[in-house]
């Protein structure tokens, strides 16, 4: 490479050559390994003087890396049972036993020597009734204790003017502050007095954190 130089060129390459130091380190780049994560730190910018920072904006500012980590199930009797709860049907009288069950993809548990009970969007209380006037069609003098083993993840989509959207996986007892924070709260421009929950089959449902 340095013959096929104009004399005048290669003098002064291997000039520069022989100046830099012996133990130069080599000129080389590191490259961050690809993160799909939003960097949302703030702009550094101080705040202008007097100037109101967003009322309950602090509330989110540290967000736990978990705020459920044990399935805990004493739901109460208000609870909504759904696909992939798991119920603990205990038995007394005439029949007795203790029975888990899964609720299927359709919505029913499958209840020995009696066949398929639907009880997907029934709160606990009523799925109770409802089994025990199955079981007074069937047997004698039983009746049944429903509660609730083991509670399913449900998926939320959070959109909209929050720091962190995107779809997240919760425990069946979140509430929409859970769901908030693991988004990262409300952003700059967003509004703590308008969130609306979406449910299918179902209208929207507005809500006001400041209440």
């Amino acid at each position: 490479f340095l013959d096929s130089l104009p004399s005048d060129i290669r003098s002064d390459l291997l000039e520069s050559i022989s100046q830099a130091p012996e133990n130069a380190p080599e000129s080389t780049k590191e490259y961050d390994a690809f993160n799909s994560r939003i960097d949302n730190k703030k702009n550094n910018k101080a705040p202008l003087e007097g100037s109101l920072k967003k009322f309950g904006s602090n509330f989110f500012n540290n967000t736990p890396s978990t705020f459920m980590p044990i399935n805990d199930p004493s739901a109460n009797s208000g609870y909504i049972l759904d696909v992939d709860d798991e119920v603990l049907i205990q038995l007394i009288g005439d029949r007795a036993g203790q029975y888990s069950y899964k609720i299927n993809r359709s919505g029913n548990i499958a209840l020995s020597d009696i066949g398929m009970i639907n009880v997907a969007g029934l709160s606990l209380n009523d799925a109770n009734k409802k089994i025990n006037e199955v079981l007074k069609d069937n047997f004698v003098e039983t009746q049944a204790i429903i509660s609730l083993e083991k509670v399913r993840d449900i998926e939320i989509l959070v959109t909209g003017q929050v720091e962190n959207p995107g779809v997240y996986i919760l425990n069946g007892y979140s509430s929409l502050l859970h769901a908030l924070i693991m988004a990262g709260g409300v952003s700059e421009y967003g509004s703590m007095r308008n969130v609306v929950i979406k449910r299918p089959r179902s209208d929207d449902k507005v809500i006001d954190l400041y209440d």
